[in-house]
């Protein structure tokens, strides 16, 4: 009896001690992701509050919940459903947000030459950027006219020119403004340097097209490779549905279908670094 009661007393302690920590650490990975996934919004030009967002993830956890009992007849599925979820809206953000820097990087050498003609024919560099917004095509036409805005209240160059290219993790963005800060301060030929900047920036693309056209074979493997096992499967069930009954509609298939997901999604990740060239 007196030993349940210090093993109680033990374990209360360590509670007491453990699960404020748990609780001050959940708080702030909840804000941090919170944080990150409004950003990415942002950089599309989608601009929520937080409440929206919560409300959103509210929603998905009935979803969660809904298709859990309505698919499986289970509720222990939901966590798992709730984390696919969230996983693909992560995914798709990302796999949108690189797809957006890769046209705006495409779009980059023929605005900077745009730039510097501007710059020939006398304009100022904030007029010429101004100029930009109507010559220019979308996404990178949003972007320049965020710049402009940032200009035309009154904020200098220079900070407007820092936030931008931090707004946009991209290299060519980064050097862009580098330059650009650099002639300002020295006075040097702007324009000589913005041409030889899109030329460079152009001959760097060409190179990742032939990198990606070497490359192509392995990142086909790579999805090949995911979706094989779920084909597979399907085509099983349509043969022998009863045979392949057990997987989708037991306790124990459930488990191997999470594990298989788990295997594949670790393959994946693992070829794709296996053929990633870093810059």
């Amino acid at each position: 009896m007196q030993l349940g009661l210090i093993a109680g007393a033990l374990w209360a302690a360590v509670l007491a001690l453990i699960v404020p920590g748990l609780i001050r650490w959940s708080r702030t990975q909840k804000s941090h992701y919170e944080d990150r996934l409004l950003r990415s919004l942002e950089r599309f030009h989608i601009f929520l509050r937080i409440e929206s967002l919560r409300w959103l993830g509210l929603v998905s956890a009935v979803l969660a919940v809904a298709l859990s009992w309505l698919l499986f007849g289970v509720l222990w599925i939901a966590p798992l459903i709730l984390l696919g979820i969230l996983a693909a809206i992560l995914i798709l953000t990302r796999f949108r947000l690189s797809r957006r820097y890769r046209l705006i990087r495409y779009q980059l050498p023929a605005v900077i030459e745009l730039l510097a003609t501007s710059l020939r024919a006398g304009l100022s560099v904030r007029a010429a950027l101004s100029q930009l917004v109507s010559q220019s095509s979308r996404p990178l036409s949003q972007e320049l006219a965020m710049l402009d805005r940032m200009q035309r209240i009154g904020m200098p160059l220079d900070r407007a020119l820092s936030t931008w290219s931090h707004r946009i993790p991209i290299q060519e963005l980064q050097l862009l403004t580098f330059a650009i800060n650099v002639s300002a301060a020295s006075g040097g030929s702007l324009s000589d340097a913005l041409d030889r900047l899109a030329a460079s920036f152009r001959q760097r693309l060409i190179l990742e097209e032939k990198v990606d056209a070497l490359t192509a074979q392995g990142r086909l493997q790579a999805w090949v490779m995911v979706a094989l096992p779920g084909l597979l499967a399907l085509v099983l069930t349509l043969i022998d549905p009863d045979s392949m009954a057990s997987l989708w509609m037991s306790r124990e298939g459930h488990s191997v279908l999470l594990a298989v997901g788990c295997l594949e999604l670790i393959g994946l990740v693992w070829i794709r670094r296996l053929i990633r060239i870093q810059e």
